[in-house]
């Protein structure tokens, strides 16, 4: 949930306190027509009075009104125009159902009764507060949630009417002309109808904070991103340093490597070349008796040198070398002992 969300609801517990509340609540209308007046003086007022039907609509109206004024936003000012708050109360429509008697005083012209208050809820009001609800992550996610709690059940007829039981009472005056109304539990169906209209009016405003929260989430991983892209950068720019590095090693090693095979092989080629004049040097038939031996000689160099060679770790340059300083070693010793034999 985010912080506007909170911020709207904690605005809806606000606006309940801040009504002055009390547990019954009166309003009266004039009657018209002398006949009616006439007829009316001296006897009570029934139950099913249309007048005191309409006074117990008002009541719980006029109630929910009020509670839709005491939000206020941010700035101080009310959340919502007297214009719309109306309107949106008039969305609703209430009828009394089932309407009983529950008490009669026969020296008082007052009557105590029950019924059944069907608050039938436009389904644009319903989508859009019950989008709200659930935006807004509170207690209550859906219009039925957040009715229960006042007493409204889900009828059964309807799939957007409520129902709940209304307890009030009425009374003609002593002159006959007016009627007044009391409804007991006045303020906790009118705060049920005011938290579901709330709900509704404050759609464009909820929309509006899951997209400011939405945007701010994208671009905090937004940053996310470009932030692991220019640290993914500065590894793939150091891992190229150090391969450049290593490559740059490998090159210089590789170049040692060719020089050093270079100067062995010189030393090879002088060594044989003295070896090959002391075997000029000899007479014809010196070479013919030990030219068997000396065949021998070179397929022995050769093959131990090869042995030498492949026993050790390293490049093909590496054992090359090592290949010829054996061979050059041989051809000294070779060379050795033909200088102390002839």
């Amino acid at each position: 949930m985010n912080l506007k969300t909170k911020q709207i609801q904690q605005e809806m517990a606000m606006g309940k306190r801040s009504i002055v509340t009390s547990w019954w609540l009166i309003l009266a209308l004039g009657l018209g027509g002398c006949d009616y007046i006439s007829a009316l003086q001296g006897k009570k007022v029934s139950c099913s009075d249309p007048t005191g039907q309409t006074l117990v609509h008002d009541i719980i109206k006029e109630q929910a009104q009020k509670h839709l004024q005491a939000y206020v936003g941010d700035d101080g000012k009310r959340r919502f125009d007297l214009a719309n708050i109306r309107a949106s109360v008039s969305q609703l429509q209430y009828a009394l159902q089932s309407i009983r008697t529950s008490k009669e005083d026969p020296n008082s012209s007052k009557v105590f009764c029950e019924a059944e208050l069907a608050l039938t809820v436009p389904t644009k009001v319903l989508d859009d507060a019950n989008m709200s609800l659930e935006e807004m992550g509170g207690v209550d996610s859906t219009v039925e949630e957040t009715l229960l709690r006042y007493g409204f059940k889900k009828s059964g007829n309807a799939a957007n009417v409520y129902q709940a039981t209304v307890l009030y009472s009425v009374q003609p005056t002593d002159d006959g002309k007016q009627v007044y109304a009391q409804v007991d539990n006045a303020e906790d169906l009118a705060e049920g109808v005011s938290d579901v209209l709330h709900a509704s009016m404050s759609k464009l405003m909820v929309l509006e904070a899951k997209n400011k929260e939405q945007k701010a989430q994208a671009e905090a991983e937004a940053e996310e991103i470009r932030l692991q892209q220019e640290a993914d950068a500065a590894i793939q720019k150091e891992i190229l340093a150090e391969e450049a590095r290593v490559r740059g090693i490998e090159l210089a090693e590789e170049a040692e490597q060719k020089a050093r095979l270079k100067q062995v092989q010189e030393e090879n080629k002088l060594y044989k070349q003295q070896l090959n004049r002391i075997w000029s040097g000899l007479d014809a038939d010196i070479q013919a008796q030990i030219e068997g031996a000396q065949k021998a000689w070179v397929d022995e160099k050769a093959a131990a040198c090869k042995k030498e060679s492949l026993s050790t770790y390293g490049t093909e340059t590496e054992l090359e070398i090592v290949r010829l300083q054996c061979d050059s070693k041989w051809v000294q010793k070779r060379v050795r002992e033909y200088q102390a034999a002839f």
